[in-house]
């Protein structure tokens, strides 16, 4: 099942939104969900979703993230959640 992170980091530098956000891709997370009519769209900038993952495992990795980063971890929410036919519903 999908996992879903959203999370907020201290800005201690001018790129740490990026080196978190870049890291965590390295590791399979992805910004982007695909939709019913096509294509993907866009999460917003500190959110991402994995196939195959828990929270708990979505929690660790951004944690170890964070701190090989050595950024702070302000707050973070994971979920699990289901995609309609294997794709989100559209937003219009």
């Amino acid at each position: 099942m999908p996992v879903i992170i959203t999370y907020d980091v201290e800005r201690t530098t001018s790129t740490i939104h990026t080196e978190v956000k870049n890291a965590m891709k390295d590791l399979g997370y992805s910004d982007h969900v695909p939709i019913n009519s096509g294509g993907n769209v866009k999460l917003p900038n500190t959110t991402l979703v994995k196939e195959n993952a828990t929270p708990e495992q979505a929690t660790t990795a951004l944690q170890d993230v964070c701190k090989k980063k050595s950024a702070t971890l302000e707050k973070y929410i994971a979920l699990t959640f289901t995609y309609e036919n294997g794709r989100v519903k559209d937003f219009n």
